[in-house]
């Protein structure tokens, strides 16, 4: 029987929240067409959540969808929209806080400043697979390393982030992710077939892309990396597989494998020294381990010397690698010069693109040879908000794309004007000039390599100068602080009417020897300022809006120090393994030992921290240490390791399948892979050093991390040999979607973003047309897809529920968009209604259930641009109101006016509650239907072991409950609503 409970809280649980999670995914790439405006909208509502709960008597899915829809409104569907919505939420005082909310959310800040403390080359292969969506193949070449190396650094930086968190507050991990990533999602990395920069791909459905992703201390960040790292897993593909379990075999271990140094030629080579760039010095003070390096930069498409490019290194070597990094210009023949570089793995990177790894040995000179890959030319003007042009700006271009701004490139003419060439299409421009505030930057995606674009860079307005010092705790300046700006995006409305989230290049400044530092440059909105310091404990504040209230007081802490020697359990030194810790988002930080297993942690804060050594197969360890500023403590470790976990992969026929990625990981929590290896050419793979937590293995091609895995084996353990894994043959990606794109003139559509998704996992990719406006996506499993064309201007096509079976080519033909027809909505609301609580939302539906796109309101207007001519329904979605639906058909060069007018309705809450101790979450389907027989709403849920479901604008009257799972339970009930007020009353139905 249905009861009636009443929660002593009145705003609205975290769980509550985020049981919703999968269903506000699908929401919100309903809402947006463009699935990177989905994912930032999705990010954007779960900020909202944690900072402004609803009240418990307002449906959590309601209210969730209401927040989702108004930022789809205020973001349109500009293509270069990315980022979580700076606006801070007006908080009601009425409602209390609740107290976990915020703890998930400062777990999401701690994961990003975590990552930005990752040391090198973790740091950089993360953002460049995860974020820059960059192969394994492609990093593996970059880097002069072997694939095998680029994903154990993937799997051993994942792991640390985990262990980062949990050591923090043991679920703080699952906590900040798990619930607030839906089942649906999956590993969704961008792979690539071609050296195109739009081939690697901008990965949806899970994963934030390069044009989403900015590094920062940001939530919405900490969600995407989340998403990233966390694939998905099909339970048809454990249904389907064939595993069978074998005695033991010998199987050739395919760790260990070492990196390939042939990319460096070692010389006493001698070059003019280039111009230094910005305040960070291109050279360092010469110690024992250090040596000189000498880069020579040629473009990728002629081969000549490359002058006046930006060449940065990143010193895996140093002890601080996140401090001592270095950059210059090369000079007219494309040569540039570092002294003082540290022994060991360095990352050179050009501006525009291109980047390896040099080998650089102590007190032997090296040269280096990189090449500039064939790029974007970019034509640009620089002007200020009256549109009039700017001279001398300072154009930058993001470093790894995060949004550093990197050092100054180019400057604009006297006209305003600047000239980029070859520039990596993930790559992000801005400008700066000391008279004004900074530009938004732009990305380049998704343009292809060979093209043209023109941009344009609106320099914001001034808030005059930011200005500090920072001192050590006894007072005393302390010089050469790096100090960081990091600026908030914020909302920008085009030409069309259309509202884009754009961020903002961050700052670097270095005090003097006064421990001064000054910005001229700063914009409007918040900054969040954050200093590092040889020797002291890192240090980050957000400054708020005012930024004129004096000059900044930064006291920093003296560090403590650990170092010592790292071992295996045979004794022998350890090369490259991680050392690290994190107690704050401001004290968090990581090193890696050297060839000979030492190592030196600095940036530790007083008082307990805990330090983690990871080494993958070799094992691993951790400590906890009391520490006082000054202190320098010896620990010499010697890691600890777990039996491996070996077997082989077949095909359907038993033929062993060579090179396919297989990972330890734990399908009840999911997470990136705590170990991964490739199979060899006999099939067979060995995961060394099991991870205590992983209790399964997957399998995956090698180059399918934005795809389901080919194969989940569950309930494995330590010391399991023989697993004979068989992938059958409708796991394997085999079919295909073709055709060509025509433009609303009947213009074959050249580089145009292409997005294809899985439909049954939410899960999909964007890739582009070629010259000639064609496309071939794929290859695919078997399975139900949809694709979608859309170019700015034209009104959007799309494709829905495409059955796909293996070896399938399905033709699309040629696919013509056309100019599309305006709609105008004229919302009437009751008089005295609370908008911010109502959250007003509008949205446009076509005949298929995923055809559905938000109305941007413009206080009580929606409008719409560009929509397929065609027959729709404007649907009304707002907190105790209603409205009938208002059918609605829209011609091609037509404007259409309509009138909403929104009556007073009753939201109301139900909570489904499976039986006590039953493991089936699966997912629940609700109908709500009224007296009529006319149903309310009709949407399926994941189901977790609570979860409660909002259903909004109801009429007075009787209405029938029902839901049903996936796994078999029922539930049944009457709903009566007697009033508008709102209801304390949940309406509990318990499934059985």
């Amino acid at each position: 029987m249905p009861t009636r409970m009443s929660p002593e809280r009145t705003n609205a649980t975290i769980e509550s929240l985020l049981a919703q999670a999968g269903w506000l995914d699908a929401l919100a790439r309903r809402l947006v067409a463009d699935p990177h405006e989905a994912d930032e909208i999705v990010q954007e509502t779960w900020i909202a959540a944690i900072q402004h709960p609803p009240h418990l008597s307002v449906p959590v899915r309601s209210w969730l969808a209401r927040v989702a829809r108004n930022f789809a409104l205020q973001r349109g569907r500009s293509e270069s929209a990315r980022r979580k919505r700076e606006q801070s939420l007006a908080r009601d005082e009425a409602r209390s806080v609740d107290e976990d909310a915020v703890d998930r959310a400062l777990a999401q800040q701690r994961l990003v400043d975590a990552v930005v403390a990752l040391a090198e080359p973790y740091r950089s292969t993360v953002i460049l697979h995860y974020f820059d969506h960059v192969p394994v193949a492609e990093i593996a070449e970059r880097q002069s390393a072997p694939e095998s190396t680029v994903r154990t650094r993937l799997s051993r930086a994942i792991a640390m982030l985990r262990e980062n968190f949990q050591r923090e507050g043991g679920d703080t991990w699952s906590l900040a992710f798990v619930a607030l990533v839906p089942k649906s999602k999956a590993v969704a990395t961008a792979a690539s077939t071609s050296t195109a920069a739009w081939s690697s791909g901008t990965v949806i459905g899970g994963i934030a892309m390069a044009t989403a992703w900015k590094i920062g201390a940001s939530i919405a960040a900490a969600i995407v990396l989340g998403w990233a790292l966390w694939p998905k897993h099909d339970d048809s593909i454990v249904r389907g597989l064939d595993v069978a379990r074998e005695p033991a075999k010998p199987v050739e271990s395919l760790s260990g494998a070492g990196q390939d140094g042939s990319a460096v030629r070692v010389a006493l080579a001698k070059s003019d020294p280039a111009d230094s760039v910005g305040a960070g010095a291109a050279t360092t003070s010469a110690k024992s381990d250090t040596t000189s390096l000498d880069v020579h930069v040629r473009w990728g498409d002629d081969g000549t010397p490359a002058a006046g490019v930006v060449v940065s290194l990143n010193q895996w070597g140093a002890p601080d690698p996140s401090f001592d990094d270095a950059a210059a210009r090369t000079d007219s023949e494309g040569h540039v010069h570092f002294d003082g570089v540290f022994a060991g793995d360095v990352q050179v990177s050009c501006d525009r693109g291109g980047s390896n790894i040099a080998q650089v040995v102590a007190d032997r000179a090296a040269t280096f040879e990189l090449t500039i890959p064939n790029g974007i030319d970019v034509d640009g003007i620089v002007v200020d908000e009256n549109k009039v042009p700017v001279p001398d700006a300072r154009i930058l271009i993001s470093r790894s794309g995060a949004d550093d701004g990197g050092p100054d490139i180019e400057r604009s003419d006297a006209r305003g004007r600047f000239h980029l060439r070859d520039v990596k299409g993930q790559k992000w421009i801005a400008a700066l000039h000391n008279s004004f505030g900074p530009s938004a930057e732009e990305n380049l995606f998704p343009h292809v390599p060979g093209s043209r674009v023109d941009l344009v860079l609106v320099l914001s307005r001034s808030r005059g100068v930011v200005t500090g010092f920072v001192h050590d705790e006894h007072g005393q300046p302390i010089p050469r602080a790096k100090a960081g700006l990091k600026l908030a995006s914020r909302s920008f409305t085009d030409e069309a009417g259309r509202n884009a989230i754009k961020p903002f290049p961050s700052l670097q400044r270095f005090t003097d020897a006064s421990g001064a530092f000054s910005a001229a440059e700063v914009g409007e909105g918040r900054v969040t300022l954050s200093v590092e310091a040889r020797g002291f404990v890192r240090w980050q504040q957000s400054l708020g809006d005012d930024l004129r209230n004096g000059p900044i007081d930064v006291r920093m802490s003296t560090q403590a120090v650990v170092h010592g020697v790292v071992r295996d359990p045979a004794g022998t030194p350890v090369n490259q393994a991680m050392v690290t810790f994190s107690k704050s988002p401001q004290e968090s930080g990581s090193t890696y030992s050297r060839a000979d297993g030492s190592y030196r942690l600095e940036h530790l804060p007083r008082g307990p921290v805990e330090i983690h050594v990871f080494a993958d197969e070799q094992g691993e360890e951790q400590k906890t240490f009391e520490l006082e500023p000054g202190q320098d403590i010896e620990w010499n470790i010697t890691l600890k390791s777990a039996p491996s976990v070996e077997g082989s992969v077949v095909d359907e026929s038993g033929k062993p399948i060579a090179g396919w990625l297989v990972g330890a990981i734990d399908p009840e929590r999911p997470g990136g892979q705590f170990r991964s290896t490739h199979t060899n050419d006999a099939g067979a793979f060995v995961l060394g050093n099991w991870p205590a937590k992983a209790s399964a293995v997957e399998v995956r091609e090698p180059d399918g991390w934005f795809a389901t895995p080919a194969a989940l084996v569950t309930d494995v353990k330590a010391g399991d040999k023989g697993l004979a894994i068989k992938i059958p043959a409708t796991s394997m990606r085999t079919a295909f979607i073709h055709g060509r794109l025509f433009d609303m003139d009947g213009h074959l559509a050249a580089s145009q973003p292409v997005t294809w998704m899985a439909e049954s996992i939410g899960q999909g990719r964007m890739e582009a047309t070629d010259a000639e406006g064609r496309f071939r996506l794929g290859p695919f499993r078997p399975g139900s897809y949809s694709v979608d064309f859309r170019i700015e201007g034209q009104a959007p096509k799309s494709f829905h529920g495409l059955a796909l079976v293996s070896g399938q080519e399905l033709e699309l033909g040629d696919v013509h968009l056309e100019h599309g027809g305006s709609l105008v909505v004229h919302l009437r609301l009751p008089a005295g209604t609370n908008r911010e609580r109502a959250y007003p939302s509008l949205d446009l539906c076509g005949k298929d259930p995923n055809d559905k796109t938000s109305i941007a309101l413009r206080g009580d207007e929606g409008r719409l641009t560009t929509i397929a001519s065609g027959e729709y329904d404007v649907v009304f979605r707002a907190s105790e109101l209603r409205a009938p639906k208002t059918h609605v058909t829209i011609t091609s060069d037509h404007l259409t006016e309509i009138d909403v007018t929104a009556e007073r309705g009753a939201d109301r809450t139900i909570e489904l509650v499976l039986p006590e101790g039953d493991p089936r979450k699966g997912k629940v389907r609700l109908r709500v239907v009224d007296e009529a027989g006319v149903v309310v709403s009709d949407d399926t849920y994941p189901m977790s072991v609570a979860t409660s479901v909002g259903v909004e604008g109801l009429k007075l009257g009787v209405y029938t409950v029902e839901a049903t799972t996936d796994t078999g339970l029922s539930a049944h009930a009457t709903l009566t609503v007697e009033s508008f007020e709102p209801s304390m009353d949940w309406l509990k139905l318990q499934l059985h």
